[in-house]
């Protein structure tokens, strides 16, 4: 207790008399566990996908597979057994054609100008483009699969893991602006690209921003799987021009 002026002011506990352990005030509490989900879901995700890209260094197809199957069966996981936290943004309920081909056209631009800046990029650093179908070339039908590695698998699982899981997560300890920019950014680093981060953080800042506006991932879903398409598409017929006679 505290004596002022006759009075007797209690001075909150911060140890318990009996255990001897710090007494955590229910705001606090909140906070800590908060930050404590945000920093699980940040440093999982990218350490998966960093494991990700060593295994797929190879350029294995299989590896490829086995990986993209893996990521969607933890994602799925997660969902499961974290569904009060990502509550919402899987519904249909809210989702509108019209609204869709609006950020098609939108995705269509962005993926049009990286397309453009991307290919002067290699002209001026006269750098060798990487191919998307060469791990599948095994494949009886490399376009089919890289289409499902490339384009399928990430655009649902990056989408769920990025502006689900970590936007959520985030979203409970910040701003939505901080929210928006942290995500986008993180989203760009984790592929690991330097020369790649130019259009990646700004394509993710895109993508969080429509999941922010609409409160669901199905637009950036879309979008992300319309630019990664349009990618797998662009080196199919740059690399095989026979295989499409």
């Amino acid at each position: 207790t505290l004596f002022r002026s006759g009075t007797v002011a209690a001075i909150p506990a911060k140890f318990c008399s009996k255990c001897g352990k710090g007494i955590v005030t229910p705001g606090q509490n909140t906070f800590t566990k908060d930050f404590n989900s945000f920093l699980l879901s940040c440093f999982g995700i990218i350490g998966y996908i960093l494991a990700l890209y060593l295994l797929k260094i190879e350029g294995n197809g299989v590896n490829n597979l086995i990986v993209d199957f893996s990521f969607l069966a933890i994602v799925i996981a997660i969902l499961y057994f974290g569904k009060n936290n990502i509550r919402g943004i899987l519904s249909f309920e809210n989702f509108k054609l019209s609204r869709l081909f609006k950020y098609i056209f939108l995705q269509l631009l962005i993926t049009g100008t990286v397309i453009a800046f991307s290919l002067y990029l290699d002209t001026f650093l006269k750098a060798e483009s990487s191919n998307e179908l060469d791990s599948f070339s095994d494949f009886f039908s490399p376009i089919t699969f890289a289409i499902i590695s490339v384009g399928v698998f990430p655009a649902i699982t990056e989408e769920i893991a990025f502006r689900g899981i970590l936007f959520n997560s985030l979203l409970k300890l910040t701003t939505p602006v901080s929210t928006i920019f942290v995500t986008g950014i993180i989203f760009g680093f984790v592929h690991f690209s330097f020369i790649s981060i130019l259009w990646l953080i700004p394509a993710g800042l895109f993508f969080v921003w429509i999941r922010y506006k609409e409160g669901i991932i199905w637009y950036g879903v879309a979008c992300h799987f319309l630019n990664n398409f349009i990618v797998v598409m662009i080196d199919y017929f740059k690399y095989h021009p026979g295989l499409h006679h």
